[in-house]
């Protein structure tokens, strides 16, 4: 059912979906009685509130309404994509794969977040090659690079950080096993993951058998400001990601000046230039990323100026202003060509 209510400066809709887990042709029959009254209130709304773009994030097989009014004359539809929306929204069933890839294909403007995600996207979808196709990158808040660093001397070059989801896509498997190889030398050596998910007990287990038990810290979620309480007093990030949009986690804590060891993966290296604003590893490999984990732990000057100069990128390209001012540029791109 349609519902659409004003809770300024937002409006939140709620848009029926045609994917129900466990029953895929109830949630596609409940999709199509529905579709028509829908679409007429959706109209009704869109007009009355005076929107000239529709900015759809995270596209899913919801938002074809949006596409079904563009034909009908509704305003022009930019699609915007952030990597898991592409990974899991076109793998929920056929009616689901089928909408969200015609919500993508037939909107006006396509944006990813990273040229690699953007390119993937075209050939999975087939998006027009008409259509405008950007890339906007992501960013953080400016006033996170304004004001001083945080101070080298309370840093902790042992004390190293994982941010993220447990899952497989991210890697935590290997960052523990580049930990074990490094347990011998460097004895204060500790990992501190940041996020939970559902591998947690598998790499609980993994630590104990590695013997790094003592050394891994699950610490699960935790608020943004605190994050950034630890990322101000790490060592370094470790991100040995098996894939990746264009990481928020990264830029965060190269805004903060930390040190980032990442896999060669996603938007990551369109992000990161290998010794100059971070490292680059390749994914899955354990050995490769202890080496660098060894090389920065050995290099004070190293870590200081890889963050020094990670923090500069970020402020000059990678703040919420940088992206706003490209979105702009980009909704008026598209209604000088809707008139």
């Amino acid at each position: 059912k349609f519902k659409c209510y004003i809770d300024k400066p937002h409006w939140r809709c709620n848009l029926r979906t045609p994917h129900l887990p466990g029953n895929q042709f109830r949630g596609l029959a409940a999709f199509l009685v529905y579709l028509l009254p829908t679409l007429r209130r959706l109209r009704r709304f869109l007009r009355s509130e005076g929107i000239q773009v529709v900015n759809v994030h995270y596209p899913g097989a919801e938002c074809y309404y949006f596409s079904v009014l563009r034909q009908r004359g509704g305003p022009p539809v930019v699609v915007s994509v952030h990597g898991s929306d592409i990974r899991i929204e076109l793998t929920q069933g056929v009616a689901h794969h089928r909408l969200t890839g015609a919500t993508i294909r037939t909107a006006d403007a396509l944006v990813a977040c990273s040229r690699e995600l953007l390119e993937t996207t075209r050939a999975a979808v087939g998006f027009s090659a008409d259509g405008l196709a950007r890339v906007i990158y992501g960013g953080v808040p400016k006033q996170w690079v304004t004001g001083s660093p945080p101070p080298d001397d309370e840093r902790d070059p042992y004390r190293l950080l994982l941010v993220g989801a447990l899952r497989e896509v991210k890697g935590i498997d290997i960052a523990i096993r580049a930990v074990a190889r490094l347990s011998g030398t460097f004895t204060d050596l500790r990992l501190e993951i940041i996020g939970d998910g559902p591998r947690r007990e598998e790499l609980l287990a993994l630590a104990e058998s590695e013997g790094v038990s003592r050394r891994v810290t699950f610490r699960g979620e935790m608020p943004q400001e605190t994050l950034r309480e630890f990322y101000a007093r790490a060592g370094m990030l470790l991100m040995p990601s098996r894939s990746e949009g264009f990481p928020l986690v990264a830029m965060e804590a190269m805004a903060a000046g930390l040190p980032v060891i990442a896999t060669r993966v996603g938007g990551l290296p369109e992000l990161i230039t290998d010794g100059e604003t971070g490292i680059l590893v390749e994914p899955e490999d354990a050995a490769q990323l202890a080496d660098k984990m060894a090389l920065l732990l050995d290099s004070p000057e190293t870590r200081r100026r890889l963050g020094k100069n990670a923090r500069s990128l970020i402020a000059e390209r990678f703040t919420w202003d940088h992206n706003v001012e490209r979105y702009l540029a980009l909704y008026a791109e598209v209604l000088d060509r809707h008139d």
